[in-house]
């Protein structure tokens, strides 16, 4: 099993190796091991990866494509931004655009 999966959803979804990284609580230089195939201690974090990406374990491993959201196969340039927007807000935002959707 190779990290390329991985990174092939994170260009799909517009994530950065810091992203994960910051989303992980690890260093950058670890996310870059991961990718140069030095180390491959992120297979131990398949849960937190698939989490943070929105797919399934599955998915990241290769074994099934999760559909897409929407009636069309590709996020449009506005919710990829909403997305990225998200994942780079910190907890406290999170956790209050988690309510608004939630009372939604």
């Amino acid at each position: 099993m190779q990290f390329d999966n991985i990174l092939e959803i994170m260009n799909r979804r517009g994530v950065t190796q810091k992203q994960l990284a910051d989303a992980l609580h690890v260093s950058t230089g670890k996310v870059s091991d991961w990718k140069k195939g030095t180390i491959s201690s992120w297979n131990k974090r398949l849960p937190e990866i698939a989490d943070f990406l929105g797919v399934s374990i599955d998915e990241l491993v290769g074994n099934e494509k999760k559909p897409a959201i929407g009636d069309d196969d590709e996020l449009s340039e506005e919710e990829v931004k909403i997305i990225k927007l998200y994942r780079a807000a910190s907890a406290e935002l999170k956790a209050a655009v988690q309510r608004i959707v939630k009372e939604s």
